[in-house]
């Protein structure tokens, strides 16, 4: 899964990529952003959120919450700071803006751990680096998938934030 400027990410079963009819297999940053405004647990952090309109035409995609500038976004409103998303773990402020895109993240990933039920879920792009995320997924996507009891790993790319560049080269 890649959280950079974007959302996106693939699956991989046996060392192979796997392509659906449409090319969209791992798609999952156009999806609606799940329980938007309606988790017990965030919602009076999120209420202050704006809805987002994507650039794929729907509103409140994934993307628009977990991508790098989803991020900035959502401190900024929660703020009115533009704090950069390497520094957000160094304030109180950031603190609880990174608790959310936990959540949301936790609330997203649970819906995929649903699905596909994978042994191991890699994380890359800029927001991959965060490393506070990794402490707080495990107990959060407990919360939110269905049966789970933290089987499915969630693990930073070996390579950091290339790690989807260098996959991509890899195809060819």
């Amino acid at each position: 899964m890649i959280l950079g400027t974007g959302v996106g990410g693939g699956w991989v079963i046996n060392q192979k990529l796997v392509l659906g009819p449409n090319a969209l297999t791992g798609e999952w940053g156009h999806n609606p952003l799940p329980k938007f405004k309606q988790d017990a647990h965030t919602h009076d952090l999120e209420s202050r959120l704006e809805d987002r309109p994507c650039n794929c035409g729907q509103t409140n995609c994934v993307e628009t919450f977990l991508s790098g500038p989803g991020l900035s976004r959502t401190h900024q409103e929660l703020t009115n700071l533009d704090t950069p998303n390497d520094q957000l773990d160094l304030s109180s402020e950031g603190q609880e803006t990174l608790n959310l895109y936990a959540a949301m993240l936790a609330r997203s990933l649970a819906s995929v751990i649903n699905i596909m039920d994978p042994e191991i879920i890699v994380l890359g792009g800029g927001v991959s680096n965060i490393p506070i995320l990794y402490k707080h997924l495990p107990s959060l996507i407990e919360r939110y998938a269905f049966e789970t009891e933290g089987l499915s790993k969630i693990v930073p790319a070996d390579y950091g934030d290339s790690s989807g560049s260098r996959g991509a080269a890899w195809l060819f």
